[in-house]
């Protein structure tokens, strides 16, 4: 910086302690620091000399000053550089980046998740969410963090586990969810006032108009009374230990298709297998719309 020489790798290189700015050591002993502005305002050379660019020794990828993880590949900023495995090959299109957004948990796509399995076949599995799961993974794999608050599972855990690519999950939620509420309906349809609106916004059904009709004048609905209100408690705190179970049950899910994929040597179907389902969550959507005509079915059952 005094003398204009370009800084090589065998130059004795210090750094002032207020501002940061590097020196030869000769240089310094001789000067001082020439920096006296920036002591005065706080500032650091860095910050003035920010178009240098950082290069995540990780991936590779060009860094702002101020990162403290490359968002990409989740190496510290300025760490030394991994050895990469074969797992690592094309996942710079599967980015997750662990502690640099969430519980400063950092998390290597080499990484061991379970046996054989990496945090990088995990994220190929998970796909575009990565950056949500893999942190979420990590606490479970290596602290047994096994309860979190998934807010999808919570509010519709069928729809969720649906558009994960877990039907028979959400089959069973779906079942175990009408089953119980059938009581609650049971109750409901009896009260006059509530049959009839059904009764009108099924007019054009005379079957299902008939059903509700014949569930309206069944007279030990009352005794139900207590017993359904119990069972809405016991709906909530289904659903509030999925929401809360959610991802855990996704990261077994995700390690079990992967064993077995590789059991079979079809890793190649990682990604295929896991992502999302629009197909599937659209399926369940019109299952739910309809599970209100299958209770009905089941209480005119029960009452005949």
């Amino acid at each position: 910086m005094v003398c204009g020489k370009v800084f090589t790798d065998d130059d004795d290189v210090v750094v002032c302690v207020e501002c940061g700015t590097p020196y030869h050591r000769e240089c310094y002993k001789q000067s001082g620091c020439i920096n006296e502005e920036l002591h005065k305002s706080g500032k650091s050379w860095r910050s003035q000399n920010d178009t240098e660019k950082i290069t995540c020794k990780g991936c590779g990828k060009e860094l702002s000053p101020d990162q403290r993880y490359c968002d990409r590949c989740g190496t510290p900023a300025g760490a030394e550089p991994h050895a990469r495995s074969p797992h690592m090959e094309n996942m710079q299109d599967t980015p997750y980046p662990g502690s640099g957004r969430i519980l400063t948990l950092e998390v290597r796509p080499e990484e061991i998740a379970d046996d054989d399995v990496t945090f990088g076949e995990l994220a190929k599995f998970v796909g575009p969410s990565a950056g949500y799961y893999m942190p979420r993974f990590a606490m479970i794999n290596r602290f047994g963090f096994k309860i979190g608050i998934n807010i999808g599972a919570l509010l519709f855990p069928e729809l969720y586990f649906a558009y994960r690519k877990m039907p028979l999950t959400a089959l069973g939620i779906m079942l175990i969810r009408m089953l119980l509420g059938l009581p609650s309906l049971l109750v409901m349809l009896t009260i006059p006032d509530y049959s009839s609106i059904f009764i009108s916004n099924f007019e054009q059904f005379p079957q299902i108009v008939e059903m509700l009709k014949h569930i309206a004048m069944f007279q030990g609905a009352q005794s139900f009374t207590d017993i359904s209100a119990l069972i809405s408690v016991l709906d909530t705190v289904i659903c509030l230990a999925l929401g809360m179970w959610a991802n855990y049950i996704y990261y077994r899910r995700a390690l079990a298709t992967i064993h077995h994929l590789k059991e079979t040597d079809n890793t190649s179907y990682i990604q295929m297998s896991g992502g999302t389902s629009l197909p599937l969550l659209i399926l369940f959507i019109m299952m739910t719309s309809v599970r209100f005509i299958v209770s009905l079915y089941i209480l005119n059952f029960i009452v005949t």
